[in-house]
């Protein structure tokens, strides 16, 4: 029987192949993390996508913090007694699907659990073990890069509190101060000193044009986080242990399967 047969008919398999099938995943894991974690590998991967996904780096990371915070405001209401929100929020897309991720989720079904296509993957219990672990992924990696974007917001225009508008208001009142300065009839240099007091007004012109730059720039990042995401939780152990969650998930999942049919 194929891993994808095994996965659909639980009822066909016993505590012991249950156990050996578990204990090929998880010897399937170290060479699976050398072959597919490296940052060479992933850069590669990125390089290759990164045009086509640049702009759903950007957007997946704005869309992170909004989505952490009606995800955990379901989870308090449910915890009230309410439980229709986080209902539906399973239904919430977590953002875009990229190229990189989407990659690793396919070789982890492949080659670790032994699932070879895409019907198997949807039918089995992998599907819901990939699920959350796709939904763990994006929304650490996205809530990294907007944490990030805004601590070098509030470090370069050197305020209290930013958030994503105040970002792009700083970014514009700096490109008006830099217009005026420039325009300034003693020279730039005198300019920008002037208009270090005096607040010149800010146009459409230049919240549009900060708004570019912003999104540039979280792409910019988005970018780098995504590159280095995998490698760095290699090194840190973090995705081993991940993966070794996850063939215990579904073991659990099998064996109790297996013995309510058998009961």
């Amino acid at each position: 029987m194929s891993p994808g047969r095994f996965l659909e008919n639980t009822q066909e398999a016993d505590p012991a192949l249950i156990a050996n099938y578990s204990e090929g995943c998880r010897s399937r894991v170290p060479a699976f993390l050398e072959q597919h974690y490296s940052f060479k590998k992933v850069w590669e991967l990125q390089k290759n996508h990164i045009l086509h996904d640049l702009w759903k780096l950007a957007l997946n990371s704005l869309w992170a913090i909004p989505y952490l915070g009606l995800k955990k405001g379901a989870e308090y209401i449910d915890k009230a007694g309410w439980s229709t929100l986080l209902y539906w929020m399973e239904y919430l897309p977590t953002g875009f699907k990229t190229y990189v991720p989407d990659y690793f989720e396919k070789q982890i079904a492949a080659e670790l659990f032994q699932v070879q296509n895409e019907r198997d993957v949807k039918i089995s219990i992998v599907r819901k073990e990939l699920k959350k672990y796709a939904v763990g992924r994006t929304i650490v990696a996205n809530f990294s890069t907007s944490i990030t974007t805004l601590i070098l917001g509030k470090i370069f225009f050197d305020r209290g509190n930013i958030d994503i508008f105040g970002l792009v208001s700083g970014i514009g009142g700096y490109m008006a101060r830099d217009r005026a300065a420039s325009d300034f009839i003693f020279g730039k240099d005198l300019g920008r000193a002037f208009y270090s007091v005096v607040t010149p007004e800010v146009s459409w012109i230049d919240l549009f044009l900060a708004s570019v730059v912003f999104f540039l720039f979280l792409s910019f990042v988005a970018g780098v986080f995504s590159t280095l995401y995998f490698p760095l939780r290699k090194k840190l152990g973090l995705e081993e242990k991940k993966l070794h969650r996850m063939i215990k998930e579904i073991e659990h999942h099998l064996l109790l399967e297996s013995y309510s049919r058998k009961g």
